[in-house]
């Protein structure tokens, strides 16, 4: 078991870490526009085509979800991940992740690979889920996006 604190310190790392990227994105863009500064960054961002950092650690996952169950490659991840057995029903031909049971009471634990992946690949379209071109996935993932606030 490991100790709180040791938790605790690794949460609160990664937490800042992600705020100061954040930080960091979000001066580079408004120093690319340069609008005012009331101005709201998600549509400053919209304007480059540039994904926040949540939205680019979930892209980043699923691509390489996506590279794992069409190449097998590499092979440390194939072994995270499995597919769960297709039911006789329309979207039979879909691949869906089976999700590991949680051994550990860690939230950071729901981070990893093996935990993360299978979760958002399954949120994913059923059309998007029958492995075919990457560069489908990558433009339904960012048309897709729902950024609160946003009117369309």
């Amino acid at each position: 078991m490991q100790s709180p604190c040791l938790y605790f310190s690794v949460c609160l790392s990664v937490c800042l870490s992600l705020s100061r990227l954040k930080q960091i994105q979000n001066s580079l863009a408004r120093t690319v526009v340069k609008p005012s500064k009331s101005c709201h960054i998600t549509p400053i961002l919209r304007s480059l085509h540039w994904l926040r950092i949540t939205e680019r650690i979930e892209y980043k996952l699923l691509s390489l979800t996506y590279k794992v169950l069409t190449t097998t490659q590499p092979p440390y991840l194939h072994k995270l991940i499995s597919t769960q057995r297709p039911r006789s029903t329309r979207s039979s031909s879909v691949v869906t992740l089976a999700r590991p049971a949680s051994s550990s009471s860690l939230k950071i634990t729901d981070r990893s690979f093996r935990y993360a992946s299978p979760c958002l690949w399954n949120q994913l379209h059923l059309s998007l889920r029958q492995p075919r071109s990457l560069l489908h996935v990558a433009g339904w993932y960012e048309h897709a996006m729902v950024i609160p606030g946003d009117v369309h």
